[in-house]
């Protein structure tokens, strides 16, 4: 498993530019494409994004 955090900061409030279209089928937002630009709303920059593994913890 993975999470995005930002590049400058490290925070996981980080959003990404997209396009949605309707599905008349499923009734709902479909994300159709991913744009490069990404925002970090913590320290207020458009910054990389970076994907990091999540590290599990032991089972119970």
């Amino acid at each position: 498993m993975v999470t995005m955090i930002c590049g400058c900061c490290g925070s996981k409030n980080v959003r990404r530019d997209a396009f949605a279209e309707w599905s008349e089928e499923y009734q709902c937002w479909e994300l159709a494409e991913l744009y490069d630009d990404s925002h970090c709303h913590d320290c207020g920059e458009q910054v990389a994004i970076e994907e990091i593994e999540i590290q599990m913890g032991a089972s119970m």
